[in-house]
């Protein structure tokens, strides 16, 4: 066990645990609901999956594997040196990491996957589903995100130079309105390419926003897929719900984001395994991540992540800050 001796605990309505690990103050719990055995995926956090970032998560061993943020490749293909500088955080926790990259030009885009591959990657995602106003206004991320045939290119060139390393696209529903799905997702699944979809089930307009019709969109994606595997975001969570969608569209894995920030141990709780309540995990990763040598400003935004602006939590962090 990760965590020292099995305990025995009684079990409450309100905890609905069923064994307990306890380690000097942290106990972690194990749930007794089971989540469906599929990939569990931490989101790319953008702008937040620095080193010490990296480093705390792997440390409590929060994640299996890394999506990392995207990388972006414009006048020409990102040389190696700046590829592996890149990759070192998350490469150096031992856990396989995927490339994330953006960009049009699929020689370029190939030839930094040829780079990367050499580093050990486990694979490549080109996205293009980032809802960032920055980024669609420079028509990257969402801005082409139904442009099939560019994808299509980009698929088959990263296939011809690096072989046998995995590649998937990353989308969201599409522009403005998720039945857009309709006119490209079926040619995305029927390219052989291209070997899973990442599905993000909001439009890149309604960028973090819910939606009240997310199971539909999973189950018309679904269908639309025809079978290539899929890996679905949005709002998911450790919830019935959750459960009741990948196993309705029969989904490969789960990716989480937001719902992770505010519940640091979520993707161990997805994989059945030991985690301590949300609470006591949003204060043990705190914690975690300011040993781990953040700036004052990333440990602020992480604590308005966790917890919120308005929080005791908050304002407790910012008087230990100063």
């Amino acid at each position: 066990m990760l965590y020292g001796t099995m305990l025995s605990l009684k079990i409450t309505r309100a905890e609905r645990f069923i064994k307990v690990e306890k380690s000097s103050s942290r106990i972690y719990f194990m749930s007794m609901k089971t989540f469906p055995e599929c990939e569990i995926w931490p989101g790319p956090m953008e702008g937040v999956a620095r080193a010490a970032f990296v480093a705390a998560v792997a440390k409590l061993d929060l994640a299996s594997r890394w999506m990392t943020p995207f990388l972006r490749v414009s006048a020409a293909a990102v040389p190696g040196k700046a590829v592996a500088r890149f990759l070192a955080p998350f490469l150096a926790t031992g856990r396989p990491a995927t490339l994330q990259l953006m960009g049009d030009d699929p020689d370029k885009i190939a030839e930094t996957a040829h780079a990367a591959e050499t580093f050990g990657i486990a694979g490549i995602t080109l996205t293009r589903g980032c809802p960032s106003r920055r980024v669609v206004r420079r028509r990257a991320g969402g801005a082409v995100l139904a442009d099939v045939s560019m994808i299509g290119r980009i698929a088959q060139s990263v296939r011809e130079k690096t072989g046998n390393l995995p590649f998937s696209v990353k989308i969201r529903s599409g522009r403005s309105n998720w039945r857009e799905i309709e006119d490209f997702l079926p040619e995305l699944a029927a390219s052989p390419a291209i070997d899973c979809i990442f599905y993000h089930c909001r439009t890149v307009e309604e960028s973090y926003r819910a939606v009240p019709d997310r199971r539909e969109r999973f189950r018309r994606c679904a269908e639309l897929a025809g079978g290539k595997p899929l890996i679905l975001n949005g709002d998911l969570g450790f919830d019935e719900e959750t459960i009741a969608i990948l196993g309705e569209c029969r989904a490969a894995g789960a990716m989480f984001a937001r719902n992770w920030m505010r519940d640091p141990f979520l993707l161990r709780r997805c994989e059945n395994r030991t985690a301590p309540s949300p609470e006591a995990g949003r204060r043990i990763f705190f914690d975690e991540f300011r040993a781990a040598g953040a700036p004052r400003g990333a440990v602020l935004e992480i604590a308005r992540m966790l917890w919120g602006k308005e929080s005791a939590e908050f304002a407790r962090a910012l008087a230990e800050t100063r």
